[in-house]
């Protein structure tokens, strides 16, 4: 019997895509914008609980934990209407992080053979071709009318005036952004993106033309994307990437990624470091005001007072300890709370939204999930060679989110910032189905028989025995 792709997986795809494109696309539903992934997401995480009732095969790490910060974050949304805010807006921003985390649960129910690794490696590869376009479109002056034409299409991002004006002025105007939101959170999706869809490069699998079009353009404008971001955090983030590609024996892997690095550099230096096309000037004045006297600079001292200021204001307001004002506070001009604006982090974004006990627990889940994906990766030279590569790809996908943490508060408020998180961590939590990694060390073109049958969600699994 031979190894088919697990019915629903292509709604997967569906939301694979959105993800990593255009997460904003929405209707709106009075003055709330509904979020199509969110509605996706919805159907993906009830089927995959039927599928889990009938079928099971995930072992799920980190299930209790999960829930903990899932409860707290959701009390914490929901309670903004204790400090005046809109019932309306708490309910829906708390439907969405319940959504978000409860992902992780149905990623591994349809993620469960190689096919549907590659079909939804596919929809991210798209996404990553989108998203990395859009940040160079939107630095680059010739091409910057282009992506205001785009961000003005108001089903795509409801907050399109103010990534308008912001492309216009300012040292924000030619730092790149895309459908994904800001450069910082734009940059950091093109780079855990990046390592997933070159596994899609490997011998593992066989490209039609098109496919192998779109993924090696997302590959070789994945690198200067980051860059074009003209972020320290987005830097920071490939800087980690390439150095355990050196590190680490990741032979194919390194020779794929590579690759577009040295052309991009390759690219830069012919057309000109000091060229009007470039903001590298942006670097080494934002890494200047950072090694010199930082507390001088006010967007400097504003990162490094929100790993503080949480400390401060809980000992004024107790509460804080279990339960935050909701990520939705921060639009309030009236609000009383002693709130602040240094949410340059998780510590200080999430702690002010959510809490200091959700916070320091997203943190503990953070350094598991490293570790867990470390194991994984240390593992990976017991596969077969046709299937190692995918664990060391997670690898590198998951090291962005150390520095997504420290530097911005994309995990404190921002649900498309969780939604990636869980998206890799749901992936790395597939790598415990003996059947998926079965199949993913066969040629794309054989067979598979007896090993791993059809895995249709209406189809008995065998015993885990030869795991």
């Amino acid at each position: 019997m031979t190894v088919e792709r697990t019915r629903g997986i292509a709604v997967m795809a569906v939301f694979t895509f959105i993800l990593f494109a255009m997460p904003r696309l929405h209707v709106k539903l009075g003055p709330i914008p509904i979020y199509i992934i969110d509605g996706v997401a919805a159907y993906i995480i009830l089927r995959g609980y039927i599928m889990a009732r009938h079928n099971p095969v995930a072992r799920y790490p980190f299930r209790g934990l999960i829930a903990i910060i899932t409860a707290l974050i959701v009390l914490s949304e929901v309670s903004v209407v204790v400090y005046g805010g809109s019932a309306l807006f708490g309910i829906y921003t708390a439907i969405e992080f319940f959504l978000a985390f409860g992902m992780v649960f149905a990623i591994p129910q349809f993620v469960r053979t190689a096919k549907d690794v590659e079909l939804v490696l596919k929809a991210l590869s798209l996404g990553l071709l989108v998203t990395a376009s859009m940040i160079i479109m939107s630095s680059l002056p010739q091409t910057r009318p282009i992506a205001i034409a785009i961000f003005s299409i108001p089903q795509l991002d409801p907050a399109n005036s103010a990534n308008r004006y912001s492309i216009r002025y300012g040292d924000y105007g030619v730092r790149g952004k895309s459908l994904v939101g800001v450069s910082i959170l734009s940059a950091t999706f093109v780079a855990v993106a990046w390592p997933m869809v070159s596994y899609l490069k490997t011998k593992r699998f066989h490209l039609s033309a098109f496919w192998t079009f779109v993924t090696t353009a997302g590959i070789f404008l994945s690198p200067m994307g980051i860059v074009m971001a003209y972020s320290r955090q987005a830097l920071s983030e490939l800087v980690l990437i390439l150095g355990a590609l050196l590190i680490f024996p990741f032979w194919q892997l390194r020779s794929i990624m590579l690759r577009p690095v040295l052309i991009s550099v390759g690219l830069v230096i012919f057309v000109g470091v000091g060229s009007s096309l470039f903001f590298f000037d942006r670097y080494v004045n934002r890494f200047t005001a950072t090694f010199n006297d930082p507390f001088t600079d006010e967007r400097e001292s504003r990162r490094f007072l929100s790993f503080v200021t949480p400390f401060e204001h809980v000992l004024d307001y107790p509460q804080f300890f279990i339960v935050g004002a909701g990520s939705t506070s921060n639009r309030q001009d009236d609000f009383e709370m002693g709130r602040f604006e240094n949410n340059h982090s998780l510590i200080g974004q999430g702690y002010f939204a959510h809490g200091m006990l959700s916070t320091f627990l997203f943190v503990f889940l953070l350094i598991s999930a490293f570790n867990y994906a470390n194991v994984h990766r240390r593992n990976a030279a017991r596969l077969a060679p046709l299937a190692r590569d995918w664990p060391r790809a997670l690898y590198l996908a998951y090291l962005p989110m150390f520095p997504v943490a420290a530097f911005s508060p994309a995990f404190g408020e921002n649900v498309r910032g969780v939604y990636m998180f869980i998206f890799v961590l749901g992936l790395l939590s597939a790598l415990r189905n003996p059947d998926l990694m079965a199949s993913l060390s066969k040629p794309a073109n054989v067979a598979l028989r007896d090993e791993a049958p059809s895995v249709r969600d209406d189809t008995p699994l065998p015993e885990e025995s030869h795991a």
